[in-house]
Parts: structure tokens; sequence; C-alpha cells
């Protein structure tokens, strides 16, 4: 019992709380600590959404979705090209923060991010391209805010989403490192979707994304425990409870889309492969993220209407604005 009232009091304690729990992110370790937290935090939607039966959906039990190309009405070539362009005015921080977690590195990788200014930072195994400088002259936003997309988001979380970030990662697929290289969830939320706009054809043989159905998932953890702490998963516990049709390689040609409930399918990404990676993500939340932020301690709550010089709808501020509104 008294085990128990220490760590209850951490919660109202500032500064333990964040140090307590950026490390155990105790309350979203667990399956049932996720769905108890959810539901303590959750909010009637500001905006319902409405389905349309014109698009492909989004199944719950699936989490996933590829989309085409050539099956979009969207005009994808402007962000393509100027994209390209983006990572090539950064090509050589990119490679300099790569070959800064290479072997006899002649910099750090803190001295890579100093450098360029903050343009870069990541993992050792993956590139964050900061795009925040590029937000006003390349539509980011508005591919993260097109309807089509949006609907097909809002149908499968059952309200309008919140879009807590958009990204863009580059993965040289040449080692394997750790971390999100092994299955794990993502602790963003207990449902969310991810846009994953692919800027490099990707290796059908040798895919370096790869996932795993929300119904087969939660039949893993329902195996491995609602109680028991998660963090990665070993290939070889995966392998033990599923056959090889259970996972799902993604991969595409330049301007595919994919849509993905991180937060449901178990997945791995940045695995080595014959091709690197390229991609333009976009992250869809729900209200009740913003209610309770999901790592207790804080999080990031960013607003994007301020990278806008053009006339938003109220449904498209509510979507920018970050914090519950």
């Amino acid at each position: 019992m008294k085990n128990f009232f220490r760590k209850f009091h951490i919660l109202f304690d500032k500064k333990k709380r964040s140090k307590h729990l950026r490390h155990r992110n105790m309350w979203l370790s667990t399956i049932r600590g996720r769905q108890i937290l959810h539901n303590l935090t959750k909010r009637r939607p500001k905006y319902i959404s409405v389905k349309n039966n014109a698009l492909p959906t989004l199944e719950w039990d699936t989490g996933f979705l590829a989309l085409d190309k050539r099956d979009s009405n969207i005009d994808l070539d402007p962000i393509i090209h100027k994209t390209e362009r983006i990572i090539s005015d950064n090509k050589h921080y990119i490679d300099a923060y790569v070959a800064a977690h290479g072997k006899n590195p002649i910099e750090t990788p803190e001295d890579v991010i100093k450098r360029s200014n903050n343009r870069v930072s990541g993992k050792p195994y993956m590139v964050t391209l900061d795009l925040e400088p590029y937000y006003k002259h390349v539509p980011f936003i508005k591919l993260a805010l097109n309807k089509e997309i949006v609907s097909i988001v809002s149908d499968y979380l059952g309200e309008i989403p919140k879009i807590n970030d958009i990204r863009l990662l580059h993965s040289p697929n040449t080692s394997m490192k750790g971390g999100s290289q092994y299955y794990h969830y993502d602790k963003d939320d207990v449902k969310s979707v991810k846009l994953f706009f692919v800027l490099s054809d990707t290796d059908p043989e040798v895919p370096s994304l790869r996932l795993i159905s929300t119904k087969k998932s939660s039949e893993i953890m329902e195996d491995y425990g609602p109680w028991k702490p998660f963090f990665r998963f070993s290939d070889e516990y995966i392998e033990s409870q599923t056959e090889p049709s259970d996972i799902v390689p993604l991969y595409g040609k330049k301007g595919d889309i994919w849509l993905a409930d991180v937060c449901r399918c178990l997945h791995y990404g940045s695995r080595p492969a014959r091709l690197p990676r390229t991609v333009l993500w976009v992250m869809y939340l729900t209200e009740s993220r913003y209610k309770f932020p999901m790592r207790i301690h804080g999080g990031k709550k960013p607003d994007l209407r301020k990278h806008v010089d053009w006339k938003l709808s109220e449904v498209e501020k509510y979507m920018l604005s970050g914090p519950y509104i």
C-alpha cells in the first residue's frame, strides 16, 4: 500500500512526474492502461465524421490502406518535385548525420544538428528533416487537409481528426540499430492514422516497413498480457504468434499513399533493405489526446495555423489548432 501511494504521489509532483514517467511511460506501457486513460479523458468530439461511400474504407479490423497515385484525385506532382528539391538542398546535412552514426565518424550527431541549424535530427537509423521553413512554399499542409484523405481518416476515427505533426523522414536502410526497427506500437494515442506519402520507390522484395493488422495485433497483445508492460517485441516472439501471411509489407512507387493506425497495428520500419526510403508523414490524432497528453508529463501541441496564408474553414482551423479548443 505504501508503494502504491508513492507512485500515486508522483502524478501530482511535476518534477518527479516528468522524470519518472518520461522513462517508464507507465500508463501507456500496457494495453489496458491505454484504454483506461483514453476513457478517462474522452470528450465528445467537436466535429463528427460523415462517411463518404465513394471513397475507399480504412477498416477497423485491418488498420491500414494503400492508395495508388493513379486512384487519387490529388495533384501530388508539385509536392513531389518541391520535396525533391528540399532533399537535394539539404543532402549534405542528411549524409553527414548518417555518417555521424556510422563507423569512425568525423563529427558527432550533435555537431551535425548544430551545424545544420537544427534542420536535421532523428535516430541512428532515420533522419528527420525540419519542414517548418518550407510550410508556406510547399503545400504540405494542403495535402494534410485534403478532403478525400480527411474523409477516410475521420470515418475510421469516428471524428474529424487533429493534425499533430508533419515530418520528412529519410531512412538509409543500411544497418540494425534497435528502437522502432523492432515491432512496436506508437504511443501518441489509443487510435490514430498516420499518412505515409512515398517519395522514393520502395523495394517489394525487401520493404523496410511491415505491419500486422489491428485484429491480429490485438490477439497478440491479449496473449502477451493486457496488463503486462510492453516496449519492443522480438521477431522470434512475433513469429511464434503469427503466420507469414499476417505480416503485411508496405511498399510502392513514388507518389503512393499509405494510411495506417500505428497505435493499434504492431509494426516496424527502417530496417536494412536494398533501397533507402524517403517519406513524408502526417499524424492524425483524436481530440481526446489533447485533453490528457499521452505522455502525462507533457506533449507536443503544435499550432500549424500560423503557417497558413489562405482562408481556412472552421473545421480546418480546428484540425490545425493543436491543443483542444
